[in-house]
């Protein structure tokens, strides 16, 4: 007689499948197919993913879907409450609107047991008497700080509409969505999720989102085909979940020709990449075959230059913050300037520098950079070619110095010990 001994089910595992389960039975039940099929809840449980991006054109059900799956599994699972960020002040009250909407629309919920308890600092959300989730804007991200525990309860955090026209973006707002969530991950590691998880919901809008920038997600999104989910392996931020979804259905019921913008981003959920001055895979490697490169720092952002020493050919980054080993060796304000960075006065710009990137003269490592400073009629004035030869005949070269008078000088310190202890031990 044969017997098969079974695996037992550890917690973890159990946990999980249990998770997968409430997943297909709410998607099944409350999911219609013609809208967003929240793929992502499925990459919740992952350990190593922490940032969760879903994309589509307007109107598909990402926002309804994800806030009634999370109320349910807030009521479900206390220990996995949901936390509803948004941009200012005033958009909380519209996002509480936003679940009111959601509660009454679903049989599964009652309205009546929904209520808001509202504080100076943010809005906790009530279902039959249990708190099951928070709504604050990341505008006060100092304030919140000072309220982690609280903040550490809610450690799904959904942040909707991340995607905005240039303009709405609040400044210095991928430092601020770190404060927020250094200060929600104060559990150690949480049941199911292991650590909190940020989930993105937008509209292909453009790629002016410091948040994109931050995650350096511009080379991906430009590639990442339609009508999938695909998770990305990235060095700095572990795994990154991206879906991207085209709803056909949803723009058949609107009016797509009110302003005859059929092909605009918000119809098709596509961003609109327009790869002239963008850098293809054979120049970067032809640029990086002898690369040197530097940063400028402008404002909250930081443009990284890098340039071919033979052929000065160059490609142009912007990032939202700087490597810890790196430090900057520009900078356009005065209040910037360190022992080691060059202040840029008026001999670094001309007005007519704009013309050379219209030429194709510079190239771009993103639409992002591009939009960013061919949009700055400030930046674009900064001549590139000048810092170029500014960082390689001076800063480069005081650079090399200094490192063959460390060695030069670790090397006649270590002769000289050397001596010391020969003659120590009477070898002379």
């Amino acid at each position: 007689m044969i017997f098969l001994r079974l695996k037992r089910e550890s917690k973890e595992e159990k946990e999980r499948r249990k998770y997968y389960e409430f997943v297909n039975k709410f998607r099944k039940k409350y999911v219609p197919k013609e809208y967003n099929q929240v793929k992502l809840l499925y990459d919740i449980c992952k350990p190593d993913v922490t940032h969760l991006f879903s994309l589509s054109n307007r109107s598909d059900g990402k926002t309804t879907n994800y806030i009634h799956f999370f109320i349910n599994l807030a009521i479900k699972e206390e220990r996995l409450k949901f936390a509803l960020m948004v941009r200012h002040w005033d958009l909380k009250v519209a996002m509480e609107e936003q679940v009111v909407d959601v509660v009454e629309k679903f049989s599964d919920l009652e309205i009546d047991k929904l209520m808001f308890k509202r504080t100076p600092q943010y809005t906790t959300i009530w279902y039959d008497n249990k708190n099951i989730g928070i709504t604050y804007d990341m505008n006060k991200a100092t304030d919140l700080k000072n309220a982690s525990g609280v903040l550490k309860k809610y450690p799904i955090i959904i942040y909707d509409e991340f995607l905005a026209l240039p303009d709405d973006y609040v400044s210095n707002e991928f430092t601020k969505l770190q404060r927020i969530y250094s200060t929600t991950d104060k559990n150690g590691i949480l049941p199911l999720i292991g650590h909190p998880k940020i989930i993105y919901l937008g509209n292909a809008e453009n790629f002016m989102s410091p948040i994109l920038a931050g995650l350096k997600l511009y080379n991906i999104l430009e590639n990442h085909p339609i009508n999938e989910k695909k998770l990305y392996k990235t060095k700095e931020f572990g795994t990154i979940a991206i879906e991207n979804h085209y709803n056909e259905s949803v723009n058949e019921k609107i009016n797509t020709n009110a302003f005859g913008n059929q092909s605009l981003a918000m119809y098709t959920g596509q961003f609109s990449v327009n790869n002239f001055n963008i850098i293809s895979n054979d120049e970067r490697k032809e640029i990086e075959y002898n690369k040197q490169f530097f940063y400028i720092k402008y404002g909250t952002y930081y443009i990284k230059v890098t340039y071919n020493q033979k052929t000065y050919k160059c490609y142009l980054s912007i990032e939202s913050f700087l490597p810890p080993e790196y430090d900057y060796q520009f900078n356009t304000e005065i209040a910037d300037n360190t022992e080691k960075s060059v202040y840029l006065k008026e001999s670094f710009f001309d007005e007519d520098h704009i013309k050379k990137y219209a030429k194709g003269f510079f190239l771009f490592d993103n639409s992002y950079t591009k939009e960013i400073i061919t949009g700055d009629s400030f930046i674009s004035s900064l001549k590139i070619n000048a810092l170029i030869n500014y960082h390689k005949t001076f800063i480069l070269k005081d650079t090399v110095e200094e490192s063959e008078k460390v060695i030069k000088d670790n090397y006649m310190q270590s002769t000289l010990d050397s001596l010391v202890k020969k003659f120590n031990q009477g070898v002379f």
